[in-house]
């Protein structure tokens, strides 16, 4: 026997389509296919936000270091102490390792530092030292 969701009534038989009291229709509740649907839109609404926004971290955090590197190459100079390259390689090194970035990336960032550094210290050693002028 079934119950009526609109009356109430409990006798009604299990085979009928409509409450012989109320004349209602007697259809099985949607509500758990709802709550499915919905709960599955949510969790992709939710990946979708996740993705997003690691996404938009990575360009982050990839333009960050490349104006890194961008400012180590301005202040490439014959002058520029060892010291001070080594600060700024292990200061790019933290923050490389900070970063969102995957394995690919990092290692990709990490050799075109390396390639900026050999140059800058390949231009310093390769720039003329000013001669004494001759009295």
């Amino acid at each position: 026997m079934k119950t009526c969701r609109h009356c109430l009534s409990e006798d009604i038989p299990d085979a009928a389509t409509h409450c012989k009291h109320c004349g209602k229709r007697l259809k099985p509740s949607q509500a758990p296919a709802v709550i499915i649907v919905s709960l599955a839109v949510l969790a992709l609404i939710a990946w979708g936000v996740s993705a997003l926004r690691s996404s938009t971290q990575r360009d982050f955090d990839r333009s960050q270091l490349k104006i890194e590197m961008d400012a180590m190459k301005k202040t490439c100079s014959a002058d520029t102490p060892e010291e001070l390259t080594q600060i700024e390689s292990d200061r790019f090194e933290k923050a490389l390792a900070d970063s969102s970035l995957d394995a690919d990336d990092r290692r990709d960032l990490w050799a075109v530092w390396e390639n900026n550094l050999a140059v800058c210290r390949s231009s310093a050693r390769n720039q003329p030292k000013p001669t004494p002028k001759r009295r």
